[in-house]
């Protein structure tokens, strides 16, 4: 199942449970650069998922 995220006209795909895992290792209190190696991740998606979760949190 992929999660669509759009930041500044940008569209971004990403698999849910991507998302989950990466959320759960922020959480841990990883650094955002040691999660995108850890996942396999560019820089830029793991700063849109970092974003896309912080815009979440400070929504609720």
């Amino acid at each position: 199942m992929e999660k669509v995220i759009c930041l500044d006209g940008w569209r971004f795909d990403f698999p849910k449970r991507l998302l989950v895992r990466a959320a759960a290792l922020l959480d841990s209190g990883m650094k955002p650069t040691e999660v995108a190696q850890e996942l396999k991740l560019s820089e830029r998606d793991i700063a849109v998922i970092t974003l896309d979760l912080l815009d979440k949190r400070n929504a609720l």
